[in-house]
């Protein structure tokens, strides 16, 4: 009876320890110096983001009708940890042919209620406002810092490609959660 009882000890003090770890430290931001943005949601199971004509559009960038349609990946800028840069992903391609050098993530009409996501020139104006200067972590999801923006997956024409806005009330459209963790099949589409 004495040996069950120090062991259960032994576990008990165990669980205690591993699970002291600051809540601050469990909240930290899940990524490297670069990391791709993912969409969550119903029929939706880790599209990545990518440029679409300045938007932000989530699924195969190949199937999308945008005129330029470039896959991404993000750093944070060196202005603020909010404001995230996209740079075009031209693994495999020349570098050149890429549409864009770095664009801001942004939510256009951040002052409004409701608009879309947008990867736009990033001016020393742009990264200063509440536009771009807005995204934040908790581990590996996607936050704003009001933290009232919700986001949301609107159909195109192209099957498999949404567009991505954001609202800060309910919508109609599919709701959406914004990781930096891919999916756990690469067979997405």
């Amino acid at each position: 009876m004495l040996s069950y009882s120090l062991v259960l000890f032994a576990v008990t003090c165990a669980a205690l320890v591993s699970d002291g770890h600051p809540l601050k430290a469990r909240q930290a931001a899940a990524v490297d110096d670069t990391f791709n943005i993912y969409a969550y949601g119903e029929g939706i199971s880790g599209f990545p983001l990518f440029y679409a004509d300045g938007k932000a559009q989530i699924g195969n960038a190949a199937l999308s009708t945008a005129k330029v349609a470039q896959p991404v990946y993000f750093t944070i800028s060196e202005a603020s940890r909010n404001v995230w840069i996209a740079h075009p992903n031209t693994t495999g391609t020349n570098p050149d042919d890429a549409a864009f050098q770095t664009a801001a993530l942004s939510l256009l009409g951040a002052d409004s209620t409701d608009g879309t996501v947008e990867l736009k020139q990033p001016t020393k104006e742009l990264i200063s406002s509440n536009e771009a200067n807005i995204f934040d972590f908790y581990g590996d999801y996607v936050l704003t810092t009001t933290g009232n923006i919700n986001f949301y997956a609107v159909r195109t024409d192209a099957e498999g490609v949404y567009s991505l806005i954001w609202s800060k009330a309910a919508s109609e459209h599919i709701p959406v959660i914004l990781r930096t963790i891919a999916p756990v099949t690469d067979g997405l589409f």
